[in-house]
């Protein structure tokens, strides 16, 4: 098979140039989501197969759960952080609620921070309203902030659990989270000039399967020696032409014109090689993981196919504006049972917008291109 480490969707000539002049926006005030990589949590139970983990994986498809076999959670409860070394200028905790079921999700709640365990104080307190029916609670799955009265220096951060949901037919009360992050205040950077979009606002919102020992949050772990890898342990989980897997880029991003997709080190199984990328503007949550779901906003950006190899691959399309990225798979390499990715990134590239209305505009008027260089 040809070695194909970069392809373009679309439109060839425009992907390969750079317009030069363009200028970025300067960095406004607002909430940056702290790397997770030496947090710890303590939590007040956890049942078998929900760890405390789960809060941190980067997967909004995994929930941590209190250990509801051993009877109902007594509140109120505490989820305890340790980010590992003073932070400053915290300002807001982001709970992330289970994606779908009822139960558990917090609704009232104080949040306490400080810099030992000893001298927290409080800095936030309120209330989540998730619905009163199953039917709203179960539907409600949105990002939830509690924001401080002041930013703090902290390294040890106190959620308390004062009230939390349980379906109408259960008599057992737990706490649950899908992902819980911490955000400090101050200038948010605009996209870098080669426009990738940090790994650490990223989220995996759907994999097909995972195994064991590779979940999906390896995708976004800034290390390509790790990898996620969708089950292989039975014939019934192999992989089938048309798997898929959508990220998250946590909110709506302009221009996004380009994925890049590191493939495992150690060998080929699982190397995508044919593929096709969707993308949704939805604002929101989506509906489901139906691609097809028109609710969901997917529309189709373009295909490709990469060679072997363990070189970065990029597949470069048209610049629109997107939330969610939807990756279907049609073949891999190695035994062809699994997919497999070591690293998983995306790029706004403003300036491809530009590059097509300027190639329209010298289709229609034959006027001359400004000055091109190639893009790095």
């Amino acid at each position: 098979m040809k070695k194909i480490v970069s392809c373009v969707l679309g439109a060839t000539m425009v992907t390969s140039m750079f317009v030069t002049g363009f200028s970025f926006a300067s960095a406004e005030e607002g909430y940056i989501n702290l790397d997770r990589t030496n947090f710890k949590v303590t939590v007040p139970s956890a049942y078998a197969y929900n760890p405390a983990s789960y809060m941190l994986d980067g997967n909004k498809g995994t929930i941590w759960e209190t250990d509801w076999s051993q009877g109902s959670t007594q509140l109120p409860a505490e989820i305890l952080v340790d980010m590992g070394e003073v932070k400053e200028n915290v300002s807001r905790v982001i709970y992330t609620p289970r994606q779908s079921d009822v139960n558990g999700k917090i609704k009232d709640y104080k949040v306490y921070a400080g810099e030992t365990k000893e001298d927290m104080q409080l800095v936030s307190q309120g209330s989540w309203d998730w619905g009163t029916s199953d039917a709203e609670m179960d539907a409600n799955i949105n990002d939830v902030n509690a924001d401080f009265t002041e930013p703090v220096s902290a390294q040890y951060i106190k959620l308390v659990v004062e009230s939390a949901t349980i379906k109408s037919s259960d008599t057992k009360q737990t706490i649950t989270c899908a992902e819980l992050n911490i955000a400090v205040k101050g200038e948010v950077e605009p996209p870098v000039p080669d426009g990738k979009i940090p790994q650490s606002e990223m989220s995996v919102e759907y994999v097909v399967s995972q195994y064991g020992g590779s979940p999906a949050k390896n995708m976004l772990d800034g290390n390509k020696s790790t990898w996620w890898e969708s089950d292989w342990s039975s014939s019934e989980n192999y992989f089938e032409p048309g798997d898929y897997f959508i990220i998250d880029l946590g909110k709506v991003r302009e221009d996004l014109s380009q994925i890049i997709f590191t493939p495992r080190q150690d060998n080929q199984n699982g190397h995508i090689f044919e593929f096709e990328i969707y993308t949704s503007a939805v604002e929101g949550n989506l509906t489901d993981t139906d691609l097809a779901n028109e609710a969901n906003g997917f529309t189709f950006a373009g295909k490709g196919e990469w060679g072997s190899g363990t070189e970065d691959c990029t597949a470069t399309f048209a610049s629109r504006n997107a939330r969610y990225v939807a990756v279907k798979v049609f073949s891999v390499g190695g035994d062809g049972n699994t997919i497999t990715c070591g690293e998983f990134k995306q790029r706004q590239r403003p300036e491809l917008r530009l590059m097509f209305l300027l190639l329209r505009v010298q289709l229609l008027s034959h006027s001359r291109l400004l000055p091109i260089q190639p893009m790095k």
